[in-house]
């Protein structure tokens, strides 16, 4: 099961090892062994488990997974450029 959640604190990403400090968001996926893995928001999107989409005018981030992993990584850059794009900052 997936769950969005906000860091209290010191919370680390299984993937990068980076601490997820408070108030970033973070994905909790709980697996079927019992144990629950933490991914930061970058490791998630490179993984393809979370997407940002378009949502009443604004770009919003999501955990949901009806849309995620079609395209795999390639998709998670592509949302990067549209959330640049969305937010004004311009391309490195």
């Amino acid at each position: 099961m997936r769950r969005g959640s906000i860091s209290l604190g010191q919370i680390k990403c299984d993937d990068c090892q980076g601490i997820i400090p408070h108030p970033e968001r973070y994905l909790a996926i709980e697996k079927e062994d019992g144990t629950t893995e933490r991914l930061c928001v970058d490791c998630a999107l490179k993984r393809g488990c979370a997407h940002y989409k378009m949502e009443r005018g604004e770009l919003v981030l999501t955990f949901m997974e009806e849309e995620v992993g079609q395209k795999g990584e390639a998709k998670g850059e592509e949302q990067e450029a549209e959330k640049k794009e969305a937010t004004g900052e311009e391309e490195e």
